[in-house]
């Protein structure tokens, strides 16, 4: 699996990749309005600003991660997997946890 996500320009250009994992990328989800984005890998997700740089870590246990999810407002972020479900806020701040696995 691959340590990176790749940013692409409308003209289906590679713009930036996003590198920051130590293990590969198993999700993303994109802001709506595009101004933000989230990469998640094995026990880590990352936030990052529109042109590439990462503004967030965020912590989710030490296990694999399957889904990011945005609000449609922008407003939060949830993380999904075998360590259950995490929500934070845009800002990083933890606004809830349901434990268990999910599917």
């Amino acid at each position: 699996m691959c340590r990176s996500a790749w940013l692409w320009s409308a003209e289906s250009e590679p713009h930036r990749a996003l590198t920051a994992h130590t293990e590969g990328v198993s999700a993303l989800a994109i802001a709506p309005g595009g101004t933000w984005c989230a990469t998640a890998a094995r026990g880590e997700v990352r936030v990052w600003n529109a042109d590439g740089t990462p503004c967030l870590d965020l912590d989710y246990r030490d296990v694999a991660i399957g889904t990011l999810i945005i609000a449609p407002d922008g407003t939060w972020l949830a993380a999904s997997g075998r360590g259950g479900v995490q929500v934070w806020d845009a800002n990083g701040d933890r606004r809830s946890s349901f434990a268990g696995e999910s599917r």
